[in-house]
Parts: structure tokens; C-alpha cells; sequence
């Protein structure tokens, strides 16, 4: 019986009954599918210091993404990034410090763009917008705390597990401060260290906002605000008692 069928599938293909296409293996694009995040980088200092910030670059595709980066302009010396190019697995991310150099320059905003050449066919050229405000009069202007924090974790479907810190900042008369971008740090179980993207881009009417790390790990999760930035405030002071929190996951 076998012998009948595959006869008469030889012979369908000899007479046009079933095209060749049809029995032959479907063709899958196998190209890289890349994105960042966040789109854009924007960090206030004091004159004569430094701060970093961190960008993601991702590849939800079905090949290995290959990536450089550049400067525009290319004298933009108050800014440096590490790594400068990398390799991303399909389903997988690579983390960027950038970091900021207020040394020399003089009060006020300076711009510049990471620009990211890629082997996305799609999008072989990103570009990410970057700012630095340098703050005058550090000292003389309001300052920013962490009033509030609390780390707990959420029930997760099987073999997940999903941890929350939220915190909320507040000025020197313990005032919300709407609008203040905070940038975090998250240490696993297994002492791997991932910054965490917070949900808001800065934090809502009552000063707050929250990050969260999902994982198959148990153990420890701690989290550190390592940055707080906001226009006509001084630069957040990273010995804050309340910048980390910590949660045993079982």
C-alpha cells in the first residue's frame, strides 16, 4: 500500500497534479529584529561629575544580531559608552553603561546621539537621542529623597517568579516630586546584576514609581534606585538610607 502511494505521488508530480512548491519545506526568514531601550537618554549633574545610565538593546528575531556604536558629534566628549559593539542571540538583550561627564562644561543642556549600525534589514540604522543638563548653582536648589519604599512579590504562574519595588521621591519639605526620572538596579539570587527600566518613564503626581524583575530564581532580590533626576533640582545624594530594599523569594 505504501508502495501505491508513493507511486502516485511520483506520478502527480510528473503530470502537474500537485506543484512542486507545494510539498517542498516552507521558507523562514532567519534575519535579526532589533530594539532599544529607552528610546531616549537624559541625565542632570552638577558641574565637574559624573553619572551613568544604561541602554538595552534587544533582538527579537531568528538570527544573531551583530551591532556598533558611534557619537554624534564625534567631539561630544562629556560622553562614553561600554561596549561599543556586541552580539545578541534571537530572544536575548545586551545591557550599555553610558556614561556622563559634566567636567568643563558649562551650565545648561548639551546634546548629542548614539547612533547604532546593525544587521537588522529592517532598521540597519538606530539613532537615540542624548541629553545632558549640566545644573547651576548645585547647592543652592531644592533637593530630592526617597520618602517611601517597598519591595514585595506577586503570585506568578508556575516556574515564575515576579518581584516589585516601588518607591516615591519627595523634596527637602517631604513635598511629591512629579516628573523625576529614577534609574535602578536589580541583584538575583545568583548575584547577577540587571538595571531594571522602571513602568513609568518618571514618576506620577505623588512621586512615585515602580520596577519589577520576573525570573525562575529563589532567593534574595534586592534593589538599588541608583540615580534621581529631576529639571530645577540638585543631583539626588546616592547615600540615601532608603536606595535599597531587599526580598527572600522561597
Amino acid at each position: 500500500m505504501k508502495r501505491l502511494v508513493a507511486l502516485f505521488m511520483l506520478l502527480a508530480l510528473l503530470v502537474g497534479i500537485f506543484p512542486l512548491g507545494v510539498l517542498a519545506a516552507p521558507v523562514v526568514d532567519s534575519d535579526p529584529d532589533m530594539g532599544v531601550w529607552p528610546p531616549v537618554l537624559v541625565r542632570y549633574l552638577c558641574e565637574d561629575s559624573t553619572g551613568d545610565l544604561y541602554l538595552m538593546i534587544f533582538n527579537v528575531g531568528d538570527a544573531d544580531l551583530t551591532w556598533t556604536m558611534s557619537e554624534v558629534p564625534p567631539w561630544a566628549d562629556w560622553l562614553s559608552e561600554d561596549p561599543l559593539s556586541g552580539t545578541v542571540p534571537p530572544d536575548d538583550y545586551q545591557w550599555v553603561t553610558v556614561t556622563f561627564d559634566s567636567t568643563g562644561l558649562p551650565p545648561g543642556v548639551h546634546l548629542a546621539w548614539l547612533v547604532i549600525e546593525n544587521n537588522d534589514p529592517e532598521t540597519p540604522t538606530w539613532v537615540v537621542p542624548v541629553a545632558l543638563t549640566v545644573v547651576d548653582g548645585c547647592g543652592n536648589n531644592p533637593t530630592l529623597h526617597i520618602n517611601r519604599n517597598k519591595i514585595f512579590q506577586h503570585p506568578s504562574p508556575p516556574f515564575r517568579t515576579k518581584v516589585t519595588a516601588q518607591i516615591q521621591i519627595v523634596d527637602q519639605d517631604d513635598q511629591p516630586v512629579a516628573g523625576a526620572e529614577v534609574v535602578g538596579l536589580w541583584t538575583l539570587p545568583d548575584g547577577t546584576q540587571i538595571p531594571g527600566p522602571s513602568v513609568w518613564p518618571v514618576t506620577d503626581a505623588r512621586g512615585r514609581n515602580k520596577f519589577w524583575q520576573q525570573n525562575n530564581q529563589s532567593g534574595w532580590y534586592t534593589f538599588c534606585v541608583t540615580n534621581i533626576t529631576a529639571a530645577g533640582y540638585d543631583p539626588w545624594d546616592p547615600s540615601d538610607p532608603l536606595a535599597c530594599m531587599e526580598i527572600q523569594v522561597p
